[in-house]
C-alpha cells in the first residue's frame, strides 16, 4: 500500500508544483489574452476592411472581366478590320503604284506634246511673221497694183479715145478720098474745091468720145450672167472726158421693165414668177452731143420660175441643186434634216456655228447652214435633227443656207406662213375653202373658260409671226379650261375673217401639239371628190381605231383605219398596208404610213401599195 501512497503524494506533490506554475502563467496568459484580442479585433476590423476590399476589387474585376471580354471582342473586330485594312492598303499602295507610274508616262507624254506644241507654237509664230511680212507686201503690192489701175484705166480710157479719133480719122479720108476714085462723075478743078465741103464731116471727130464711151459701157457688161433671174441694175450714164453720155436702155420682152433712178442708175425689173424661161435682148443707145447715137445689145434670159409652194422637202433640195452658181431660191426655205457634219463649231464670238444636214435619204444632195443662229444652236451635234430656215443659194459648187440662216427648232416643224398668208387675205366675211390645223403660243386669253358652255377664247402666235395673230373662238377640247398665256397648243377648224378679225370660227377644237400636220394632210384628203387621189404619196401618222381586213400571210397585207390627232372625223384607211411589222399590227396602235390617198367611193383611204414607214 506504501507504493501508491508514495505515488500520491508524488502526484500531489507534482500537482502542487504545477498548480503554482499554473497560476504565475494564468497572471501571464490573461494578459497575453487581452492583447490577443485586443490584435484579433483590429485583425477583424482589418479583415472586415480587407473583406470589403475584396468584394469591392471583386466587382472591379467583374467590371474589368466584362470590360476585358469587350476589349477582346472590339480587339478581334479591330484586327479583322486591320486586316482589311491591310489589304485594302496593299491594293491602295498597288494602285498608287500603277497610277505612279501611269502618271509618269502621262507626264512624259504631256512633256513631248508639251514640246511639240512648244515647237508648233514657234512654227506658228513664224508663219505668223512670215503671213505678216506677206499681207505688208501684199499690201503695197495691192497699193501699187491699185496705182497701176488707175493708170491702166486713165490710159485705157486714153487709148479708147485715140482708137475712136483713128477710127473718125480713117473715116473722113476714106469718105474725102471716095470722089477720087470716080473721076469721070467730077470736073478736073473740082477736087480742089471738094475742101470746102469736108467741114460737113466734122462732127464725126466729137464721135470718138461717143465711141469711147460705147468701148466702156462694153467693157462694164461684156462679163455679165447672162442668166437674170432677180431684178438687177446697169448705169444710165457713161462719163468721159468730164462728158456725160446718156444711155436709153430697151427690152425686146413685155415681161421685162425698165425703172431709171433718180442716182443715174436704171433698174431692169424682170418678172421672177414667169412660168416659163423669158429670153431677151437688153439694147444700150448711147447719144452723144452732137445728136448722134451708138447702140450695145446684151443677150440675156430669166430662167422659168420655181414654183416651191407646196413641195416636199426633197423637191425643194431638188430645186436647189439645179442653181446656177452663185444664184439663191427667190423665197426663204424651209427644210427638216439631220446633222451629219459640224462645219464650223459654235462661235461665242459671233454666236453662229456652220452644220451640214442631210434631207431624208439624200446623202448625195447636202444643204450646208452657213453661220446658223438661234437658240439651241450652241449645243448642236452630229445626228441632231433640226428644222433650218433661210435663203438658199449655191455658192461656188456649194448648196448652202445662207448667212442669216435661223434654226427653227429641234425636230421637224412645219412651216405655217403660207397659211397664215392666205387667212390675212380673206376679205371681210369671208372663210377658209376647208379646215385647218396651227400650232402657236397663246398670247391673249379673249374670254375666259365657260362652265356653262364648255369653251375658251384664245389668240395665239404662229412662228413667232406676232403681226399675224389668229383667235380660237369658243374653243374647246381635253385641258381648254386649264389654258394660260405662254402655253403653246394646236388648234383645227375653219379660218374666216369676221369684221377684220382672222379667227377659228367656232366649233374649233384643240388637238395634240405636233400632230398639226397630219391633220393637215387628212383634212386636205377629205376635199378631194369621189375617183380623184392626190398627186403625191403623202405621210400620215395616226392611232388604230379598227381592223378591216386581217393580216394575209398569202398576200402578205393588212387594211386598217387610222385617226390622225384623234380627229375621229377624219379617219383614213389604210388599204392591203404592207411593211415591217404590219402582220402584228392592233388597234390601239399607232403607225406612220406612207402612199398616195385616194377617194375610193366616199371612203378616204391610202390605195393600195402603202407602206408602213414606222
Amino acid at each position: 500500500m506504501k507504493k501508491p501512497v508514495a505515488i500520491l503524494a508524488i502526484l500531489l506533490a507534482i500537482a502542487v508544483a504545477v498548480a503554482g506554475l499554473f497560476g504565475v502563467q494564468k497572471s501571464n496568459v490573461s494578459a497575453d489574452l487581452n492583447s490577443i484580442t485586443a490584435e484579433r479585433d483590429s485583425l477583424q476590423t482589418q479583415l472586415n476592411d480587407a473583406t470589403a476590399k475584396v468584394t469591392e476589387l471583386e466587382a472591379s474585376v467583374a467590371s474589368l472581366n466584362a470590360a476585358a471580354e469587350t476589349a477582346a471582342a472590339d480587339l478581334a473586330a479591330a484586327k479583322a478590320e486591320n486586316e482589311t485594312s491591310v489589304a485594302k492598303i496593299a491594293e491602295l499602295e498597288a494602285n498608287v503604284t500603277s497610277l505612279t507610274a501611269a502618271a509618269e508616262t502621262a507626264a512624259e507624254t504631256a512633256a513631248a506634246d508639251l514640246a511639240a506644241a512648244k515647237a508648233e507654237a514657234e512654227t506658228g509664230l513664224a508663219k505668223i511673221a512670215e503671213l505678216e511680212a506677206s499681207v505688208a507686201s501684199l499690201n503695197a503690192a495691192a497699193e501699187t497694183a491699185a496705182a497701176d489701175l488707175a493708170a491702166a484705166k486713165a490710159e485705157n480710157e486714153a487709148s479708147l479715145t485715140k482708137i475712136a479719133e483713128l477710127e473718125a480719122a480713117a473715116a473722113a479720108v476714106t469718105a474725102v478720098e471716095v470722089p477720087a476714085e470716080e473721076p469721070a462723075e467730077v470736073p478736073a478743078e473740082e477736087p480742089a474745091e471738094e475742101p470746102a465741103e469736108v467741114p460737113a464731116e466734122v462732127p464725126a471727130e466729137k464721135d470718138t468720145e461717143l465711141a469711147a464711151a460705147r468701148s466702156y459701157l462694153r467693157t462694164m457688161y461684156k462679163s455679165a450672167t447672162e442668166t437674170t433671174p432677180v431684178d438687177y441694175t446697169v448705169v444710165g450714164v457713161i462719163n468721159i472726158g468730164g462728158e456725160e453720155y446718156p444711155i436709153q436702155w430697151t427690152a425686146d420682152s413685155e415681161t421685162v421693165k425698165i425703172i431709171p433712178g433718180d442716182d443715174k442708175m436704171v433698174t431692169i425689173d424682170v418678172d421672177e414668177k414667169n412660168p416659163e424661161e423669158v429670153q431677151y435682148v437688153l439694147t444700150a443707145t448711147l447719144t452723144g452731143k452732137t445728136g448722134q447715137t451708138a447702140e450695145l445689145t446684151f443677150k440675156h434670159k430669166v430662167p422659168a420660175a420655181m414654183i416651191l409652194e407646196g413641195l416636199s422637202y426633197e423637191e425643194i433640195v431638188a430645186a436647189a441643186y439645179t442653181l446656177e452658181d452663185g444664184l439663191a431660191l427667190e423665197d426663204a426655205q424651209r427644210l427638216y434634216g439631220e446633222i451629219v457634219k459640224i462645219d464650223t463649231p459654235w462661235s461665242e464670238e459671233y454666236k453662229n456655228i456652220t452644220v451640214t444636214i442631210q434631207v431624208g435619204d439624200l446623202a448625195d444632195q447636202t444643204i450646208q447652214c452657213y453661220r446658223l443662229s438661234g437658240e439651241g444652236c450652241a449645243t448642236l451635234a452630229v445626228g441632231d435633227k433640226i428644222t433650218v430656215e433661210g435663203i438658199i443659194k449655191n455658192y461656188k459648187g456649194t448648196i448652202e443656207f445662207d448667212k442669216g440662216c435661223v434654226l427653227v427648232g429641234m425636230g421637224e416643224i412645219i412651216s405655217q406662213a403660207a397659211i397664215l398668208d392666205a387667212a390675212y387675205a380673206l376679205e371681210d366675211g369671208a372663210a377658209m375653202p376647208a379646215p385647218t390645223a396651227l400650232e402657236g403660243e397663246i398670247v391673249a386669253i379673249d374670254t375666259p373658260w365657260s362652265e356653262e358652255y364648255k369653251n375658251i377664247t384664245v389668240s395665239i402666235v404662229c412662228d413667232g409671226k406676232a403681226e399675224q395673230k389668229i383667235m380660237c373662238y369658243r374653243l374647246t377640247g381635253e385641258g381648254a379650261q386649264d389654258l394660260a398665256v405662254g402655253q403653246t397648243i394646236a388648234v383645227a377648224g375653219t379660218i374666216k375673217n369676221y369684221k377684220g378679225t382672222i379667227e377659228f370660227d367656232k366649233g374649233c377644237v384643240m388637238i395634240p401639239v405636233g400632230s398639226v400636220n397630219d391633220v393637215r394632210v387628212a383634212m386636205g384628203a377629205y376635199t378631194l371628190e369621189e375617183g380623184l387621189a392626190q398627186d403625191k404619196a403623202k405621210t400620215l401618222t395616226g392611232e388604230i381605231v379598227t381592223i378591216d381586213t386581217a393580216w394575209s400571210d398569202e398576200y402578205k397585207n393588212i387594211t386598217v383605219t387610222i385617226v390622225p390627232g384623234g380627229m375621229a372625223d377624219y379617219k383614213v384607211m389604210c388599204y392591203r398596208l404592207t411593211g415591217e411589222g404590219a402582220e402584228t399590227l392592233a388597234v390601239g396602235d399607232v403607225i406612220t404610213v406612207n402612199g398616195i390617198i385616194k377617194n375610193y367611193k366616199g371612203t378616204i383611204e391610202f390605195d393600195k401599195g402603202c407602206t408602213i414607214v414606222k
